[in-house]
């Protein structure tokens, strides 16, 4: 009885210490959800048994936090405080590049004054240097940063309190992103301004032997602060609205290496008094200086092919415009309202005038139509000063309020045959004679359309 007693003892014990291994076995693993150092951390954690994917590891250092991504690479999440002074982002973690900088990540944070960009980031989020009001100083290593979101702000108000800061293009950077420094709205209309500022940048410094080929689109766009650019000659290419809207920008040097100025890319930089256009650009796109009020000198070189339109609109200062034989092509409106403007020669081989081409340049009293010129626009001498002018043989239709000048009191035509204004014939009698013709066209007929026919 005795033996049999200690027998079912031991069985019990057994089972009792089987039955507790088992539990422990079985006891879910916690996740540890915070960590108080400062130094570089690493924090290993695993998914619940349903999965094999590792959670992002997060690492503190420097008062950053970084964040794993899946392409083995490291992410700028934010700071350990908003009082942080410097943000020198490391090149790399534990081996492993850091990519990116998520959006707001430095927002607000008022005490910033120095920031450094690394080579291998790829992306700069929304917001990520927002309000950061006491920035004096940016390097940017970044080699090959993507452009920004159009309504991206990563530098909005950025420099304000410090009076603006400055801007370190390193020698590796092969592009400067679009949008980096501009604001949220970034778009200029056809007959209104940009709106809203961007970062408060006082100087752009590009390193010695910089390989920065392109300067993406609103790249510095509305910096109201910076008043001199010195591009490095390895830039080929400037996106549009690059520099637009920079109002105190009253020195630019292009690279020679351009053969593109892009749409505007200047326009109302109202303090820029002199840029020289390189030989080799065979192209001014549209609005590229218009509202440029303070632009003295506009020298275009026998290499461009092509102006767009408004091209040098509202160029108030200018007041000769020689444009090369090389252009075949001017956009509608491309001297319009140059309030200076006295003296405009056409290249010889234009076919078209395009309406309101010098509209409004009320002081313009000298202008020559080209042989071979075929059509000339609605309004594309309207209230100007031209006293005389010669319509070639070549032109066969001539737009409404063309000729709505102020002064006018000689038009003389190579041809005067076939000519109707609207639906009227024109005697060839009245169109010989210099005077009458002038009154036909910017008076009594004024209004409508002239078609020659055969």
């Amino acid at each position: 009885m005795k033996k049999l007693f200690i027998g079912l003892l031991v069985i019990i014990l057994i089972g009792a210490v089987f039955s507790c291994g088992t539990g422990k076995d079985n006891e879910e693993k916690k996740i540890p959800t915070s960590i108080d150092s400062t130094e570089a951390q690493n924090i290993n954690t695993k998914n619940d048994s349903n999965t094999q994917n590792k959670a992002p590891e997060r690492i503190y250092k420097n008062g950053i936090v970084f964040e794993s991504s899946t392409d083995e690479s490291y992410t700028v999440k934010g700071v350990l405080d908003k009082n942080l002074e410097e943000a020198i982002i490391p090149e790399e973690i534990n081996g492993f590049p850091v990519k990116s900088i998520s959006s707001s990540a430095f927002s607000e944070c008022k005490n910033l004054y120095k920031v450094y960009i690394p080579s291998e980031i790829v992306r700069i989020g929304d917001k990520a240097f927002y309000e950061c009001t006491n920035l004096s100083e940016l390097v940017f290593d970044a080699k090959c940063c993507t452009d920004l979101n159009t309504d991206n702000r990563s530098f909005y108000n950025a420099g304000k309190d410090a009076k603006g800061f400055h801007v370190i293009i390193r020698a590796d950077v092969d592009r400067i992103p679009g949008r980096l420094f501009s604001p949220e709205e970034n778009k200029f209309t056809d007959t209104g301004e940009g709106n809203g500022h961007g970062a408060y940048i006082t100087h752009i410094e590009f390193e010695d032997g910089c390989s920065c080929k392109e300067i993406g689109k609103y790249a510095f766009y509305c910096n109201e602060f910076l008043r001199e650019i010195k591009l490095p000659e390895s830039t080929t290419k400037i996106g549009e609205y690059a520099f637009a809207g920079c109002v105190n920008l009253s020195s630019l040097s292009l690279s020679q290496n351009m053969t593109i100025i892009p749409a505007g890319c200047l326009k109302d930089c109202k303090a820029l008094n002199n840029v020289i256009i390189p030989d080799g650009v065979t192209s001014i796109e549209n609005q590229a200086f218009s509202g440029c009020i303070g632009l003295q000198i506009i020298a275009i070189p026998p290499s461009v092919a092509s102006i767009g339109y408004k091209a040098f609109r509202e160029c108030d200062s200018v007041k000769e415009i020689i444009v090369p034989d090389s252009v075949t092509t001017i956009g509608r409106e491309a001297f319009s309202l140059c309030y200076s403007l006295e003296t405009v020669k056409l290249p010889v081989n234009l076919t078209e005038i395009e309406e309101g081409l010098v509209a409004g340049s009320q002081k313009l009293k000298t202008i020559n139509i080209p042989e071979g010129v075929i059509s000339i626009g609605e309004m594309a001498f309207s209230a100007t000063r031209i006293t005389s002018i010669r319509i070639p043989e070549s032109v066969t239709s001539i737009g409404k309020m063309a000729f709505n000048c102020f002064d006018l009191s000689e038009v003389v035509f190579a041809d005067a045959r076939g000519w109707y204004a609207g639906r009227d014939y024109m005697e060839d009698s009245r169109l010989l004679d210099a005077k009458t013709a002038a009154a036909c066209l910017s008076n009594s007929y004024k209004g409508v359309a002239w078609i020659k026919k055969e």
